[in-house]
């Protein structure tokens, strides 16, 4: 019983998952978004990711886990991270 709930709560997050990228792919599709990844101690920025439409889902979530990942053997409150959203205009 426990197993068919598990899969039935994973099924469910993957397809929200996908309809949230269809949604800003077709509804949102000059929608962009860029996050940075700093260092809190130094102010220096160490990763970045950025995207448009569809590839703008998930960037603050891809963030908090290269923070994680980056944080092994150290602090994780050595990192922060700071995102941005603007439009893009339809001709570029």
């Amino acid at each position: 019983m426990k197993t068919k709930i598990f899969f039935l709560l994973l099924a469910a997050s993957l397809s929200l998952s996908s309809c949230a990228n269809i949604f800003n792919g077709v509804v949102l599709p000059n929608q962009c978004k860029k996050c940075e990844l700093f260092n809190t101690n130094t102010g220096e920025k160490v990763w970045e990711v950025e995207g448009c439409g569809a590839d703008n889902t998930h960037l603050e979530e891809k963030c908090k886990d290269k923070a994680w990942e980056l944080s092994r053997g150290k602090n994780l409150c050595d990192f922060d991270y700071k995102c941005k959203t603007w439009k893009k205009d339809k001709d570029q």
